[in-house]
């Protein structure tokens, strides 16, 4: 008999007062075929919209590298090199 494993996540977000929009992402996703849960936390610079809409385009982008099995660093190097991290 083996034992199942739980693994159990969980996020809280705040904006800051005045805002509706926090600039965090928090992405999960479960690859059963692998056995793994992968986690994605993205902080954007600054706050609001603008924020969030870079951090939810770069971890995006890492969730699907990371899953894909793309190893870490490079994974990594192609975020940063997309652009996708600078503000406008």
């Amino acid at each position: 008999m083996s034992a199942e494993r739980v693994i159990e996540v969980d996020w809280c977000q705040q904006a800051k007062s005045g805002q509706h929009i926090s600039g965090d992402v928090f992405l999960c996703r479960k690859l059963p075929g692998a056995g793994r849960v992968v986690s994605i936390l993205a902080d954007g610079l600054g706050s609001g919209v603008e924020a969030a809409t870079l951090a939810a385009l770069t971890s995006s982008m890492a969730i699907e590298y990371v899953a894909s099995d793309l190893d870490l660093r490079r994974s990594a190097e192609i975020v940063m090199d997309s652009g996708a991290t600078d503000l406008p």
